[in-house]
């Protein structure tokens, strides 16, 4: 359960490194100012780890030989067929949001796979940005999931949306605006 949470954590310090430095007009216009081919690269970086990272944690947790390490593998923590239930509805919710939005597409033909039907249509080097929205409803149910795994196995809550606060990013781009 630990690696998964930190896989999370870690997921979910990306997302708001991302959305400080990308997700806000002034930070942006003060970034292209600067160095914008560096920050785009960076920006290209942290959007495609992004995507393969939270793809990764709902991969199914058997795929042929291969047992992961994902959310999924956190059901048999409960021997309960009630709770087990809801967990996987949870689990099949914050899949549907995935499967609604672009990510797994990106994931799967352009970032994991080269899908030479894509890279005809779109060209050799392209970056589709994710979806914020659906990023951040994505994130707030696996952390939903992982607290209903949380209460079932020890009894605890753990606020994982806030346990990362974001500074680092932003003090860069206040020093790059000096």
């Amino acid at each position: 359960m630990e690696i998964i949470e930190n896989e999370f954590l870690y997921l979910v310090n990306l997302w708001n490194e991302y959305k400080v430095l990308f997700g806000n007009e002034n930070n942006l216009n003060i970034l292209n100012k600067n160095c914008g081919d560096c920050f785009h690269t960076i920006q290209h970086s942290m959007n495609n780890d992004m995507i393969l990272s939270l793809n990764r944690l709902l991969d199914p947790s058997k795929q042929h030989k291969n047992t992961n390490l994902v959310l999924e593998s956190l059901l048999n923590k409960t021997s309960d067929s009630k709770k087990r239930k809801e967990l996987e509805d949870k689990l099949e919710k914050i899949r549907d949001l995935r499967d609604n939005s672009n990510l797994k597409e990106i994931r799967n033909q352009r970032l994991a796979h080269s899908d030479i039907t894509t890279r005809n249509k779109d060209g050799n080097f392209i970056v589709i940005l994710i979806e914020y929205d659906a990023v951040d409803n994505i994130l707030h149910g696996m952390s939903d999931f992982l607290n209903n795994i949380n209460s079932i196995v020890f009894g605890t809550y753990v606020e994982y949306l806030d346990l990362i606060n974001v500074t680092s990013c932003q003090d860069l781009v206040d020093a790059l605006d000096k």
